[in-house]
């Protein structure tokens, strides 16, 4: 795992946490649906009905130092689970001939016992400009990474966050 992320130390507490009431809330439904996932697909008989999308999905933005670390580790904290940083640039500069390779291995060894995945830098990924941008980056190598990512994500039965600063 060091190979393609960090891990992060988890010093904070969801009450640590300062944000709106509404965002506290979607935070700890994150939570929720993680503690409470095998029972609902299991028990319930909901594991037929979902055959993909098991897992936590979310998007963070914000300014830099707006808090998107620190929900993040708040959030695995709350869950008692590890949290890796991964860096998007990163892997798109050193591993891009062998981009899909090198997101399933991240996949791979974090499905093993899943974890809080924070993938940094995400803005590189999904910038704005309107559809000649968006076709532009379709061309540029962080085109295939973010359609690749978005597969691994959807198939991920851990926490998987987005960050992305403002554009």
């Amino acid at each position: 795992m060091e190979l393609f992320a960090r891990k992060m130390p988890l010093p904070y507490r969801m009450q640590d946490l300062v944000v709106p009431e509404a965002l506290r809330l979607e935070l700890e439904l994150m939570a929720a649906w993680v503690r409470h996932r095998k029972k609902v697909l299991e028990t319930w008989g909901f594991a037929s009905r979902a055959p993909m999308g098991r897992g936590v999905s979310a998007v963070f933005t914000g300014a830099a130092g707006t808090g998107k670390t620190m929900a993040a580790q708040c959030l695995a904290s709350e869950l008692g689970m590890q949290l890796y940083r991964v860096d998007l640039a990163v892997i798109a500069a050193k591993f891009l001939p062998a981009t899909e390779d090198s997101l399933g291995e991240l996949f791979a060894v974090a499905g093993q016992d899943p974890a809080v995945l924070l993938f940094d830098e995400a803005e590189a990924l999904f910038g704005g400009g309107g559809p000649r941008a968006a076709s532009r980056r379709a061309e540029q190598p962080g085109g295939p990474l973010a359609g690749e990512l978005l597969d691994r994500i959807l198939d991920y039965e851990g926490v998987a966050i987005l960050a992305a600063g403002e554009r």
